[in-house]
């Protein structure tokens, strides 16, 4: 990924039949689907994807199976966070082996340690993989900040520090990114992972949305950040406020795995609500009110064809 990625990436959910075994025929379904509404990457080993709740053997089939479905002219980024240095390198350099354009990972996440222990972490997984790495950070998950300053510096240190997944609830930080870190690298990907911010975000100077929700609405993401690329405002605002206005089906959910998986159920998808501990799987009686979430927008919504 030696080169700018705008537009859209999708945080993959895994699906588990109701044994909680990986099902591997749903996934292989979910990447051609997602592959047939035109993403511009597909994220394994995500958040969103359960990845705390995942073997290493399980990420290394869940990648070797993204891969294989995925054409090329879609990236394939996969997650390496864990709380471990040496893990993340070993999956890192299987990752590679399998062929994805490039790697995501969130700060380790047990240890807290400090800012200069972060820094570390990540120069000595940068000084070991030679693959394109993409920082996360979600701090209401891992409880660190990634400081733009921190990210400059590493910029600064490695051609491989490609870009910048940032699911936090600041604008303010979003600009400071784009302030310090892009005329030192212009090519330098930031996106946003939480959907009120796509918008606001490109207009700045941002490159796209890592969106979960996107599982539902790939078609309406791609619209809007194409639009905003475009200079069609208006288009972009239109879809927009649609989008989140089906973001609504997270409040009465419990995870949103769980409010992704059990929508997707609810069009008679191969995929199904089950989630691993300690999520729980969501209640069926929430299927009528999704649909009735989802409903308005039959005609703009690409599962509607599907299910």
């Amino acid at each position: 990924m030696s080169k700018r990625l705008y537009g859209l990436i999708v945080p993959l959910i895994t699906p588990f039949k109701e044994d909680l075994s990986l099902d591997i025929d749903a996934l292989k379904w979910l990447v051609e689907y997602l592959v047939k509404n035109n993403v511009d990457a597909i994220f394994p080993v995500s958040t969103t994807g359960e990845f705390p709740s995942l073997t290493n053997s399980e990420k290394i089939k869940i990648v070797e199976v993204v891969r294989e479905y995925t054409p090329t002219n879609i990236k394939v980024i996969a997650g390496i966070s864990s709380t471990s240095l040496y893990e993340a390198v070993d999956l890192a350099l299987r990752f590679k082996d399998l062929g994805v354009d490039s790697l995501i990972s969130t700060p380790p996440y047990y240890y807290k340690g400090n800012l200069d222990g972060v820094k570390r972490y990540f120069r000595m997984i940068l000084d070991r993989i030679e693959i394109p790495l993409i920082l996360y950070t979600i701090p209401q998950y891992t409880g660190i900040d990634i400081p733009p300053e921190l990210i400059k510096e590493l910029v600064m240190e490695y051609d491989d520090l490609v870009g910048l997944k940032a699911t936090v609830d600041s604008m303010i930080y979003f600009r400071k990114i784009i302030q310090l870190v892009k005329p030192i690298k212009k090519d330098f990907n930031v996106y946003s992972g939480i959907d009120e911010y796509i918008l606001p975000l490109i207009l700045i100077g941002g490159d796209g949305a890592v969106s979960a929700l996107a599982h539902i609405t790939p078609n309406l993401h791609k619209k809007m950040i194409e639009a905003l690329f475009n200079g069609e405002l208006a288009k972009a605002n239109e879809l927009y406020n649609i989008i989140l206005d089906i973001k609504r089906i997270y409040d009465i959910s419990k995870s949103v795995s769980g409010a992704i998986k059990l929508t997707l159920e609810s069009f008679n998808t191969p995929i199904k609500r089950f989630v691993r501990p300690p999520l729980t799987d969501e209640n069926l009686d929430n299927i009528d009110i999704i649909r009735s979430i989802l409903s308005r927008y039959r005609d703009k919504i690409v599962l509607y064809k599907e299910g």
